[in-house]
């Protein structure tokens, strides 16, 4: 019996103003409590919500006896809310609801007026109901004025704390990768597997210590995106991105392999180009989403003016289905491909020594959302992708040549060293169910959750011809020493993985909020029908918010959890 690596955190932040807590992987919620002029709590008020990202129309919720309310699973947008109650004036406000985050909007009714009096409505208190964790959320418009790489990655390095996809103290194969719900990490390297167009996505979110039961599978961070999903009005835009390697300057360095002529740039261009569409099929109830993009980059290599050439397809579909009053069904279908010609070109490997690479890769989410009454929300999801990773020979089955030069560079000679063949498949069911519960004078949101998962993995690696020659140069001349045969890897494995997490968060009157959680995992491996890896962990989670100040401006937060990496072949691969 063997364990993932696992990582404990203690998180404390003291008097910090608060804001927003950890909610679903593709939504927002609002919870909080309403109430009077001189602070009692109303039973009976009608909070309405209303926004463009907000399928079906408005939403509305009734407080309970204690003045609170949870309205979950909502998608992240500009909201329009109104709190009403019968002898008491309106309050309306203009909210944003963050990606994965829950915002707690307390709200104070202003005092009785007669007719003649005009009341001005009372904004809403807004405090933290869980520990703050380590994070941030990138809407869009800021990726797209920022002067980084559009991929999740370097979305994920605008985080404090993080460096080169390095989390918190976690490598960058120690990181949780989600589009939409979707796990698209590579369940072989712990690396991310399917790279989304920046134009699908509508927000970002950045989390590590100090995350709820719901999130798992890391020891470092985890990068979550959300897909557009259109609206009642179409909306789309389209986007262009250019540069020639003309443009680069020479290299000034000095390296024996450089002429004077290769330290000049290659000619190359390279482009970026997409379009994207939103909007009603019939509005309220069906709307869609869809983009398409093509990539090329051809890579200016110094020291040799040969030009590699990488080019992108990515495309997507979006729909999102107001079945009923009470239930949405959301699917997506997305499609990407990297294909890379003359791979590792560089001033040591010949053209022909290099690599072909094909990669097609196709992901999907279909997802059920359903009200089951007062306070119970039901979600079912079915996610997954299916994707390849080729890298063969430009010279069929004929040997390579390898020739050592020193202690870190290697000359290569006729052929690619190496050809591979990799295959992932990943496939998941989960369900969620969301239940807030009225007790006494406190309130508990509860997420339940379980996860069942069978991802598969399959690599082969050959040496073309079966046969690899070890050489010397001598007056440029390149000559055979000896030769070695075989070698090379054909692993086949498949893992299952099953979660069950339940999470609360607990507000014990208006100041104190307990959010303990439990996280519980079943890992197995097989690799040829043998079992090399069978592992249970359990993951605890509690945190808690304090509100020094009767305002709720201030607050005292603590966390303290235990998170492990997710499971990948690389642990246990049997070649």
């Amino acid at each position: 019996m063997r364990m993932p690596f696992s990582k404990r955190s203690l998180l404390i932040v003291a008097a910090a103003p608060a804001i927003l807590m950890a909610q679903g992987t593709t939504t927002a919620a609002v919870t909080g409590t309403v109430r009077d002029a001189q602070g009692k709590p109303v039973a009976g008020a009608v909070v309405r919500l209303s926004s463009p990202a907000l399928i079906g129309g408005e939403r509305k919720v009734t407080t309970n006896t204690n003045g609170g309310y949870r309205m979950p699973l909502l998608p992240p947008g500009r909201y329009r809310i109104v709190v009403e109650a019968e002898g008491f004036q309106p309050i309306t406000s203009q909210e944003t609801l963050e990606l994965g985050r829950t915002s707690n909007l307390n709200w104070s009714f202003a005092p009785m007026a007669s007719a003649s009096v005009e009341v001005v409505a009372v904004a809403a208190e807004i405090k933290e109901v869980t520990p703050t964790g380590l994070g941030t959320n990138v809407a869009l418009e800021k990726v797209e004025t920022l002067p980084v790489s559009r991929d999740l990655g370097s979305v994920m390095d605008l985080t404090a704390g993080v460096n080169g996809q390095m989390a918190w103290g976690g490598t960058s194969q120690n990181n949780a990768y989600l589009l939409d719900g979707v796990n698209v990490g590579d369940p072989g390297a712990s690396s991310q597997w399917i790279f989304p167009n920046m134009d699908w996505i509508e927000e970002i979110q950045v989390g590590g210590v100090g995350a709820p039961a719901e999130m798992g599978n890391f020891t470092g961070g985890y990068v979550n995106a959300v897909v557009k999903r259109g609206g009642n009005t179409i909306t789309g835009g389209l986007s262009g991105y250019y540069n020639t390697n003309a443009w680069q300057d020479n290299y000034s360095g000095d390296h024996p392999l450089l002429t004077d002529e290769s330290k000049q740039p290659s000619k190359g261009k390279n482009f970026d180009y997409g379009f994207h569409l939103g909007g009603p099929i019939v509005k309220d109830k069906l709307w869609y989403f869809a983009s398409v993009a093509s990539i090329q980059n051809e890579a200016s290599i110094y020291g040799t003016r040969f030009v590699g050439k990488e080019e992108s397809l990515k495309a997507i579909a979006k729909l999102t289905w107001q079945v009923n009053q009470d239930g949405t069904l959301e699917a997506f279908y997305a499609y990407d491909t990297l294909d890379y010609e003359h791979r590792g070109l560089s001033p040591y490997v010949q053209p022909i020594a290099t690599s072909q690479q094909r990669s097609p890769n196709s992901s999907y989410n279909l997802s059920y959302t359903h009200i089951l009454g007062t306070g119970m929300v039901l979600t079912g999801k079915v996610t997954g992708y299916n994707g390849k990773f080729d890298l063969t020979s430009y010279n069929g089955t004929s040997p390579s040549l390898v020739i050592p030069q020193g202690f870190d560079n290697t000359v290569l000679f006729n052929n690619v060293v190496t050809e591979e063949f990799n295959k992932r498949n990943r496939l998941t069911f989960s369900g969620l169910f969301d239940w807030f519960i009225s007790a006494g004078s406190s309130n508990h949101a509860v997420r339940m959750g379980l996860d069942v998962e069978q991802s598969k993995v399959d690599e082969v690696r050959s040496i073309p011809g079966g046969l690899r020659y070890v050489g010397y140069q001598d007056n440029n001349q390149a000559f055979a020493h000896y030769a070695i045969q075989g070698g090379g890897l054909n692993s086949h494995v498949k893992m299952d993985r099953t979660t069950v997490f339940v999470q609360d968060t607990w507000d014990v009157g208006q100041r104190l909020t307990l959010a303990p959680g439990l996280r519980w995992e079943k890992y197995v491996g097989k690799s040829g029908g043998t079992e090399y890896w069978s592992s249970s962990t359990l993951a605890p989670r509690f945190g808690f918010t304090f509100a020094l100040t009767s305002n709720l401006s201030q607050a005292l937060k603590a966390h303290w959890g235990r998170y492990f990496e997710g499971l990948s072949s690389g642990m246990f691969r049997n070649g």
